[in-house]
């Protein structure tokens, strides 16, 4: 919208400002009742994340890889669940941080496996044109078997997020130019 600029706009009296880690609004400068006008409002369009509950291992393994950044910790999470087998009982190790699941894999064969906490993950939550930040999880698996991820950053995420988007429009729109050569004016 801004780089066509079809609407003639002038780039001085626009305020791009990045609302949240999913938002941008573009709006006019103070007007004389000072109010701001909105030309233009973005959402970003992310998937439906399940954190901070238990789930079957199943939608968890699906959920973890269509909706996460396949980097950092994934694969070792998606390793440690799927190693993971049921039978009638599930024996758990857990001092709090990390947890330990005796799981048996017929008669025989019982595979101890250590669950890693905290985990670095990047799920999709903002404008897939910018990196999707990085943050901090505690996995957990309950007696029933089922996997859960727990936000474990406090919210940090949507700063990084918000930083991230302020920085792919200030370099598209602004390119190189700093202080008052630059067009726009971006703020988060």
């Amino acid at each position: 919208y801004l780089q066509d600029n079809r609407d003639a706009l002038d780039p001085r009296e626009i305020i791009i400002q990045v609302r949240a880690h999913d938002s941008v609004w573009i709006r006019s400068n103070l007007n004389k009742d000072m109010e701001r006008s909105l030309y233009v409002s973005a959402l970003a369009s992310t998937p439906s994340l399940n954190l901070n509950d238990f789930m079957n291992r199943e939608a968890f393994n699906i959920m973890l890889q269509a909706n996460f950044v396949n980097d950092h910790d994934r694969t070792k999470v998606l390793g440690a669940i799927g190693k993971m087998r049921l039978d009638n009982s599930v024996k758990l190790e857990d001092d709090g941080v990390t947890q330990k699941v005796s799981s048996s894999a017929g008669v025989v064969l019982v595979k101890e496996e250590t669950i890693p906490n905290p985990v670095l993950l990047a799920p999709y939550r903002t404008f897939s044109e910018v990196e999707q930040p990085t943050s901090s999880f505690v996995l957990r698996v309950n007696n029933h078997g089922e996997v859960g991820l727990f936000e474990a950053d406090g919210g940090a995420w949507k700063s990084k997020a918000m930083q991230s988007i302020k920085d792919y429009l200030d370099s598209h729109l602004n390119g190189e130019k700093t202080g008052e050569e630059k067009r726009y004016s971006i703020i988060a």
